[in-house]
């Protein structure tokens, strides 16, 4: 077997050292590609309408984990109502269940941002909330953040109402009674325990009988109850009542 010289492999590795760092040299590095739905730079500030509340209620519903969560979405609305692009820009329940999380959302419609008397393609939030306080972190979200939402089918209050904060939902005016719009009310009867969320809501009276019964009951559901001091709400259940009025879009709330 032949032997090289020390000196002849010193030589070589030297002479490969340095072709690497010439290629290396001369090879600007390959970018990687953006991921998938990955979140914007900037994330825009309006929070998208769905047509129909109950699309992003089905999905929220599918999952009851115990620990409440939040996923943030960003996506674009297209000019038809649908849904481009859908990413998280935060939370995340695993890569299996966000994945699901963002195909179903990808079927929903909403509405379309209207730029003068034409819709265009628009960039939007919308925010998903799972577990036991689902309820009560949608109601406060949008609450709080109502002058951020796009043409909102219902309005979100906060108001005072004795030793409470109250985080109140009022329902729009039903697509349903739009072609023979009347006035009317609907007064409820409810329970609070110390979730602060109303239960065991039924209808007292409503006038025209029947006309605005679910969208009083379905607001009322999501309304919440806050210790204005920041204490713990008392225990034992309260029971209470509350008179939701309607008026046609013309008249405002």
């Amino acid at each position: 077997m032949s032997h090289m010289k020390p000196k002849s492999i010193s030589r070589s590795y030297l002479l490969l050292l340095l072709s690497l760092f010439a290629a290396c040299a001369s090879t600007p590095p390959a970018t990687q590609p953006a991921a998938k739905g990955a979140a914007p730079a900037s994330l825009p500030r309006e929070i998208a309408t769905p047509v129909s509340e109950s699309g992003p209620a089905s999905i929220e519903a599918r999952l009851a984990p115990k620990q409440d969560s939040e996923m943030l979405l960003h996506f674009t609305v297209q000019s038809d109502g649908k849904v481009q692009g859908a990413g998280l820009a935060s939370g995340s329940l695993g890569a299996d269940t966000d994945a699901a999380v963002l195909a179903a959302f990808s079927a929903l419609h909403f509405l379309p941002y209207q730029k003068g008397s034409e819709a265009v393609a628009h960039d939007f939030i919308y925010p998903l909330f799972f577990g036991p306080d689902a309820v009560r972190d949608r109601t406060q979200y949008f609450c709080r953040h109502a002058a951020e939402v796009y043409r909102p089918h219902d309005r979100c209050d906060i108001l005072t109402q004795g030793a409470w904060r109250v985080y109140r939902v009022t329902p729009g005016y039903p697509d349903s009674m739009r072609s023979t719009p009347v006035a009317g009310a609907v007064s409820l009867s409810f329970d609070l325990d110390q979730s602060g969320i109303p239960s065991n809501v039924k209808v007292v009276k409503s006038n025209p009988p029947g006309a605005f019964d679910t969208a009083a009951v379905v607001a009322l559901q999501q309304w919440y109850f806050e210790p204005m001091d920041g204490s713990a709400p008392p225990a034992g259940l309260q029971h209470s009542n509350v008179t939701l009025n309607f008026k046609p879009p013309s008249g405002g709330y």
